[in-house]
């Protein structure tokens, strides 16, 4: 909670605790009058135990209730501040502000249908209440229903325009319906009445980097973080994005992570006690953390993997930072013995949670992309913990043990990159589940002029990436080039892409621009084209892997990291490292090569499919006795050093 916010709370309470208290004893309103200071001064542990030993003098006053439920709510113990609201609601059932908190700490526990029940009565009672209403639109946002919650933020500001919570709000719900400028716009008004407003610079900078302007977004997420140093979001939004940009070369992404890991880390985890057996041989318990158990790149990645893990040898638990589920979720609830949904919830009381489930090596799915959980895996949950498949480099964090890689993603040397000790796989680090429903390959028209094409991320799509496929486009006359990618729908996304393909000379009448489509219209998009051509410095991985599978031979920059490797580990898996250039010119050289051979590009559309089922890519039980076995070797290693007084 911000300190304006937390400041007004505890003027509304030293107003009303007067009142609630003037026939108590003189002991409970000075104690009250104490554990007002203290809530507003931001000391909430000392704010409890004054509200809390007030209450034990006259336990029937409701403002002091509600008081004490903002403070544990803040303290990241919203079951408790529950409590607190409902105590208060028995005493004083239309008090409209403490049925909107009590949503707010119902929210916080994932009970999102209670949530809306509490933030609508509270708005039956007073209907002119902004901040249940910009409350309920966050619900309904998180449930998905992004149209209605639109419409709670506009009502929010309808009563109060100055509101700059609801304008961020807002912001994010438009950026859900990728209406990107309007979001940009009403990020700015935010700022504009309220410049010291870390989250909302930080979703300014979400925003923009969705619509490439990625140096902006970088700006955005700096000053989020001079603001507010321990903003861990925003240190994950600017990490993730130096590796989209151009800017990546020039910033050391290492010192970056280690500056996040400084500031969120909490200095004891590293000695935290485990009653974990330190038996080397039972049984393991493997957590998965990831907000992208969906149809995503990660669930995709991880649906063979959950599918072949031996239940003989590990136990899976799955930790969900999402609660929007699909056909690819219910794959996975399927395959994982056990579910739990953490959206929402505290890191401490996710903390606690997983040490319940006793795991012993909890692995992040995630690393600084969005919806991760690095301040969990901070405070060390588990006795072992590793990353995988989500990201594309070190999470920084000294409480991350392990990250799991291959020897073309990261080539041995690079180990000094990394926080974590790194476990090369023997072959890919993915692998790749082809979709359920069936995509059949369309024979390529004779007369159809030759088409490259891209279904990679807008971000990915940076100047440098339009100026090699211009390159590719200027040495290949006559062909086309298919991009489908979210926004380019926005008008003045599309004419800034255009733009940049102007200026090496390639005109509008070459290109077709697409926005986003069912996963089952993109794969089927391929059959459109001849050669993918991944971008740089950002490449493909789940890209790659479904345009190999749908007969699409793939031509992809390996650069120096990781970032630019995913392409390269794939296609050298398959059999296809004469795909992989090593600079521009080979790239060009390459993509021009395949062009002129309708021969070998015929070939391609033919056994590339039967191809890639066979490469250990699609082998789910190969790759996971690897990974298992890398399981086993952590695990060991931890009950060693247990033995030894190490762990």
């Amino acid at each position: 909670m911000s300190t304006n916010r937390r400041q007004r709370r505890a003027e509304k309470a030293a107003k009303a605790s007067p009142t609630g208290l003037a026939g108590g004893p003189g002991a409970a309103r000075t104690l009250l009058a104490q554990a007002v200071r203290r809530h507003q001064a931001g000391d909430l542990a000392g704010a409890v135990a004054d509200y809390e030993r007030a209450l034990q003098l006259n336990p029937k006053v409701p403002e002091a209730l509600s008081n004490l439920g903002l403070a544990l709510k803040d303290l990241g113990r919203p079951a408790e501040a529950v409590a607190c609201y409902e105590k208060a609601l028995a005493l004083k059932p239309d008090a409209a502000e403490v049925l909107s908190n009590l949503g707010a700490a119902l929210k916080d526990l994932g009970r999102l249908d209670a949530a809306v029940a509490s933030f609508r009565r509270a708005l039956s009672l007073k209907p002119d209440y902004p901040g249940a209403l910009s409350n309920l639109g966050n619900v309904l946002k998180e449930q998905g229903h992004f149209d209605e919650a639109i419409e709670c933020y506009r009502q929010a500001l309808a009563l109060r325009p100055d509101y700059p919570e609801a304008l961020s709000n807002l912001g994010n719900a438009l950026r859900e319906r990728n209406l990107m400028d309007e979001a940009v716009g009403h990020f700015r008004r935010a700022l504009a009445l309220k410049p010291d407003f870390p989250e909302a610079l930080s979703n300014c900078g979400n925003a923009l980097k969705d619509q490439g302007l990625l140096d902006e977004a970088i700006e955005c997420y700096e000053q989020a973080i001079r603001l507010r140093p321990r903003f861990a979001e925003a240190h994950s939004n600017l990490l993730m994005t130096l590796h989209y940009s151009e800017r990546f070369v020039q910033r050391n992404t290492l010192d970056e992570a280690r500056r996040f890991a400084r500031l969120i880390e909490v200095a004891s985890s590293a000695r935290q006690v485990f009653s974990n057996s330190a038996d080397p041989h039972r049984r393991l318990r493997i957590g998965y953390v990831s907000a992208d158990l969906r149809s995503h790149p990660v669930g995709i990645f991880l649906d063979g993997i959950l599918a072949a893990h031996d239940p003989a040898m590990v136990e899976i638990f799955c930790y969900s930072n999402a609660r929007i589920e699909d056909d690819v979720t219910r794959r996975l609830r399927q395959s994982a013995g056990h579910w739990r949904i953490i959206a929402g919830v505290s890191d401490a009381a996710a903390d606690a949670a997983i040490r319940r489930d006793a795991i012993d090596i909890l692995v992040d799915l995630s690393g600084h992309t969005s919806g991760n959980r690095l301040p969990l895996f901070a405070l060390k949950p588990a006795p072992v913990q590793a990353t995988w498949l989500g990201y594309v480099d070190t999470t920084g964090l000294t409480a991350m043990d392990h990250i799991l890689a291959d020897r073309i993603v990261v080539p041995p040397g690079d180990e000094a990159s990394f926080t974590e000790k790194v476990w090369r796989l023997p072959q890919t680090y993915f692998c790749f589940t082809p979709p359920a429903f069936n995509v059949p390959l369309v024979d390529r028209p004779a007369e159809r002029p030759l088409t490259f094409g891209s279904f990679n991320n807008r971000a990915k799509l940076t100047p440098a990436t339009i100026g090699l496929w211009a390159g590719v486009l200027n040495a290949t006359p006559g062909s086309r080039l298919l991009v489908k990618t979210a926004f380019v729908d926005n008008p003045t996304i599309r004419q800034e892409m255009l733009g940049q393909f102007a200026v090496h000379g390639i005109g509008a009448e070459r290109l077709t621009l697409e926005g986003p489509s069912s996963r089952a219209d993109l794969l089927a998009a391929y059959n459109r084209i001849d050669i993918a051509l991944d971008p740089f410095p950002y490449g493909g991985g789940l890209t790659t892997a479904e345009a190999l599978w749908m007969g699409v031979p793939v031509v992809t920059l390996q650069g120096p990291r990781w970032v630019s490797r995913a392409a390269a580990s794939i296609l050298t898996t398959v059999g296809l490292p004469e795909l992989v250039a090593l600079d521009v010119e080979g790239y060009v050289r390459t993509a021009k090569a395949l062009a002129d051979d309708r021969r070998r590009l015929e070939a391609h559309h033919r056994e590339l499919r039967q191809t890639v089922e066979k490469s250990p890519l699609c082998d789910g039980p190969r790759l996971t006795r690897a990974v298992e076995g890398f399981y086993r070797d952590m695990w060991a290693a931890w009950c060693a050093g247990r033995s030894a007084g190490r762990a």
